[in-house]
């Protein structure tokens, strides 16, 4: 209802990379290129149909369900069907991290620019947080309790402090008056 002119494209890197689990892996080397050929570089709905039946016609693909599957959505995923939509140059969930990250940057930054001093729990998902993919534990003393004395303690003690400053700096550089605060704040930690 919101966007009702938004297209849901399949990732394009995903169902390529089932290729090898779905075609007989006796065949899998050459077809496989071929039909990444067809898929990638067929420039227009009509050429990528004619080509694909052609190599359809090999027996090791002829009942290949899956493989039926894949063509009955083709215009969900396939360039040829879908290039012409604007996805601001995101076609596969792989290349599109990067774009995530970025506007995810774009949005912090929005949010400091208006002042934005704080978000309800219920609107941030792990995945956006800077621990998503970290795993921090959830206090310190869960990190110094370890009885393991080795480097991984110490990266851990490390990262968990790093990540708990990070979080103070964020809120501190809202305003003028907290970044001045906690400069002096840890101008007197210096040991």
């Amino acid at each position: 209802m919101v966007l009702p002119f938004t297209f849901h494209r399949y990732c394009i890197w995903h169902i390529l990379n089932k290729f090898s689990e779905k075609i007989n892996v006796m065949v899998y080397n050459d077809e496989y290129h071929m039909l990444v050929n067809i898929i990638k570089n067929s420039e227009s709905p009509d050429e990528f149909e004619s080509r694909w039946t052609a190599v359809m016609e090999n027996e090791a693909f002829a009942n290949n369900e899956w493989l039926c599957n894949m063509f009955a959505i083709r215009s969900r995923w396939v360039p040829a069907y879908v290039n012409h939509i604007f996805s601001a140059g995101i076609s596969s969930s792989q290349r599109s991290e990067s774009n995530h990250s970025f506007f995810k940057r774009h949005m912090i930054s929005y949010l400091r620019k208006k002042q934005v001093l704080l978000l309800l729990d219920n609107y941030i998902l792990r995945r956006w947080t800077k621990n998503a993919k970290l795993g921090y534990a959830d206090d310190l003393t869960a990190v110094l309790s370890t009885d393991d004395s080795s480097s991984t303690s110490l990266m851990g003690r490390h990262g968990l402090l790093s990540h708990k400053a990070s979080l103070i700096v964020d809120d501190a550089s809202l305003t003028d008056e907290r970044s001045t605060f906690l400069m002096g704040e840890f101008e007197s930690l210096r040991i």
